[in-house]
């Protein structure tokens, strides 16, 4: 296990921009001509297992916990519980019985994707445009690379939807059914509801009644297609609370002035030999923040400068390490655990990962990509929190 290395370059990403062996011909002069579409047969297959893994590698969750990647679909996390039992030597054998246990979980990937059209002659008329003109541009020249700055900001912004809204806020898809024109929804439950005839995920985030829709009560309702594809590890930590497996500790919604001592209650709750070893307390960066101002105006403004970097929980000889999270942005949850528990699982090399760029008619090309992601704690018994959400 280990975590993956930072691969970016324009390379890689000039790799995807130029490749798609399933792309159709060019049709027409136009087409021929046309820097974007001429280089789209020749480097997808080569390069897109390094293109998968800058997808991966630009997200901070990549960073914050550790990543198995080839997981093809499910990875069982097995450990082994051997019960007390050493005892004074006797000559007679004195065994109990039951002296050990399997147990762990299972990370499971699932696949998510992002579709979507390029318009040749918005590349024409809002990108080219932008090109040298006049006699000291060089023949075809492309100052300004559009095929890989486009899809550079396809990736970010993937990575960024997966990131910040499935990595902790993803939920079981099969939460959702679809929608019942005779029901009422609180907030917090899923549905499914089709727009211009394409189903999406929705959450409600206001009580509605009965009828009450996207369509008649839109701010009603969230959509949240990226949150859909996976459990994240805001959901994985819930159903272990709700199986019992973890205890929250009461801590109320943290602020400014009472930040500090609602971690130092979560670290009170730690078992010894846990913080002997060190854990890492994860939290969004707006919790992070509250801690700061409260520990500046409990502790730092009698000891130190202002502002300097807490990286550590005062009174734990460095052993909880401080780590705000932007994929928990939004929750009030603080999770204590051994950086080597939360795990992100893909499978750089498998089948599922796909990258396809087709002609869908003559001025217009369609582009895909494909992928497998999943998150889990790998041993529930190693963590700790507060009953926020």
């Amino acid at each position: 296990m280990k975590k993956l290395k930072l691969v970016l370059g324009a390379l890689l990403f000039a790799a995807f921009f130029v490749g798609g062996a399933s792309a159709a011909p060019a049709i027409g002069l136009a087409m021929a001509a046309s820097p974007l579409f001429d280089g789209l047969t020749a480097y997808a297959g080569k390069f897109q297992d390094e293109i998968f893994s800058t997808l991966i590698n630009s997200m901070d969750i990549a960073n914050d916990v550790m990543v198995e990647e080839e997981v093809k679909s499910k990875l069982i996390f097995t450990k082994l519980t051997v019960s007390d039992g050493y005892r004074p030597f006797t000559s007679t054998e004195e065994i109990v019985g039951d002296e050990y246990t399997f147990s762990g979980t299972e990370l499971e990937v699932q696949v998510g994707k992002r579709e979507l059209s390029i318009d040749i002659e918005k590349y024409r008329g809002q990108w080219m445009q932008y090109k040298k003109r006049g006699s000291g541009a060089q023949d075809g020249a492309n100052d300004i690379p559009f095929a890989q700055y486009t899809w550079d900001q396809v990736i970010k912004q993937v990575a960024k939807e997966i990131n910040d809204k499935t990595a902790y806020h993803g939920f079981q898809k099969s939460d959702a059914a679809a929608f019942d024109a005779g029901a009422t929804y609180a907030v917090g439950d899923y549905m499914t509801f089709a727009q211009n005839s394409i189903t999406h995920y929705w959450k409600c985030i206001d009580p509605t009644t009965a009828g009450q829709s996207p369509d008649t009560h839109a701010a009603k309702w969230q959509k949240v297609n990226a949150e859909a594809v996976a459990p994240g590890l805001g959901y994985r930590l819930a159903a272990l609370i709700t199986a019992g497996d973890v205890s929250p500790v009461t801590t109320g919604a943290i602020t400014a002035s009472n930040a500090l001592a609602s971690l130092r209650l979560i670290w009170d709750d730690v078992d010894e030999a846990y913080k002997s070893n060190g854990v890492t307390a994860y939290m969004s960066r707006n919790t992070y923040e509250l801690f700061i101002r409260d520990y500046e105006d409990k502790v730092s403004k009698y000891s130190e400068k202002d502002g300097a970097a807490v990286n550590t929980l005062p009174g734990t000889d460095g052993k909880c390490v401080l780590k705000p999270c932007s994929w928990m942005v939004g929750s009030g949850r603080v999770i204590m655990t051994p950086e080597e528990n939360p795990y992100m699982g893909t499978d750089l090399i498998n089948d599922v990962n796909e990258i396809e760029v087709v002609k869908s008619s003559l001025w217009i090309m369609k582009a895909g990509i494909k992928n497998a992601i999943g998150f889990q704690f790998r041993d529930p018994a190693a963590i700790w929190c507060n009953e926020q959400v």
